[in-house]
């Protein structure tokens, strides 16, 4: 018998319900299924729309395949008993479900994604909550002394401009990519910044895992654990916000935003503020400058109380270059990287 905790709420993103642990057998054998999920030190199994496994392990830097592929009614099964462990159905008008469930006395946070908000097939994301006790917890220095990371990021800055001086332009790609710079590959109409942000993509280690989100999949980034997620406008459970607040708890590495419009300008600055570094969005501006003021008007949209000149700072604080694309005499390039905040004073000089 299902038992629901009397605690719940609803996300605009999702349907997300507390389930205690109870008998769910078929959602039991299901699992049973994923070998993995049976470790003590997995943290996160990821099953993609091609029914390859992804696990993190105690101690793993990145993802890594398992020896082990669903197959298409293994992984739908899955989903939709874990909607079912929420006490609704997956469809097309609401294709986002959240839950917490139990596995073997341990609490995962899991999340399914089912077209049309994802291309292909079933996406399929289970956090695994640590059952370690403190006394085996310990903290470190992260670079073995304290650092501070403002100046860390000014040191990289420094760096980006002697690289983008050197001439390469796919050398500075790969030191923004390497460095996980926060990107906004901006330009007016027809300028390659489709073209330019699938050559950024192309600089990402085969090891990362990638969410994108589009509204038609053209990004196609070739890493074997990607996922493209598919916003439409018009669909509630499916903007380009929702899905970027499902892609947090997908465990991506990089979140690359086909392009900003509206107020999920604010949902992708607080996602790259919190663990997404290296994330990347594209935007229609003529010029860096605007792009900035233009990313600016689409997160106050969300109506957050700041102010604009706030919220311009929060933005030079986040975005650490805007690669500019142009047109001139019917050809296409890269016009400047432009660095918000540092340009602002100087600080490229």
């Amino acid at each position: 018998m299902s038992i629901r905790a009397p605690a719940s709420r609803s996300w605009s993103t999702a349907i997300w319900r507390y389930s205690e642990p109870m008998s769910l057998s078929y959602l039991q054998t299901s699992l049973d299924r994923i070998d993995a999920a049976a470790r003590d030190d997995v943290i996160e199994i990821c099953i993609n729309p091609d029914g390859t496994c992804w696990g993190e392990f105690q101690g793993d830097h990145f993802m890594r395949k398992l020896d082990q592929k669903l197959t298409a009614t293994e992984v739908k099964d899955l989903g939709n008993q874990i909607a079912s462990s929420a006490n609704t159905m997956m469809s097309k008008d609401r294709p986002i479900v959240s839950v917490s469930i139990t596995y073997k006395g341990r609490p995962i946070r899991a999340q399914v994604i089912t077209p049309p908000a994802v291309l292909s097939a079933m996406s399929i994301s289970l956090r695994f909550f640590s059952s370690l006790p403190l006394e085996g917890i310990a903290l470190d220095f992260l670079f073995g002394k304290e650092r501070k990371l403002e100046e860390l990021r000014l040191e990289k800055t420094r760096e980006l401009r002697e690289v983008v001086a050197a001439g390469v332009i796919d050398d500075a790609l790969a030191f923004c990519v390497d460095n996980k710079l926060n990107m906004i590959v901006s330009g007016g109409t027809s300028t390659g910044k489709t073209v330019a942000a699938r050559k950024i993509l192309s600089h990402v280690p085969s090891e990362e895992r990638i969410v994108t989100i589009e509204e038609a999949a053209e990004l196609l980034p070739t890493q074997p654990n990607a996922v493209t997620l598919i916003a439409n406008r018009d669909a509630e459970f499916q903007t380009a916000d929702v899905l970027l607040t499902a892609t947090l708890r997908m465990r991506p590495d990089r979140i690359i935003l086909g392009e900003v419009r509206g107020k999920e300008a604010m949902t992708f600055l607080e996602a790259i503020n919190t663990g997404h570094g290296g994330s990347m969005t594209t935007l229609h501006a003529e010029t860096p400058q605007l792009a900035v003021q233009r990313l600016a008007i689409a997160a106050l949209k969300t109506e957050i109380p700041m102010t604009y000149a706030d919220m311009i700072q929060y933005i030079e604080n986040s975005i650490d270059v805007i690669i500019q694309a142009g047109r001139h005499d019917g050809k296409r390039g890269i016009t400047e990287f432009y660095l918000p905040g540092a340009d602002q004073i100087g600080a490229s000089q």
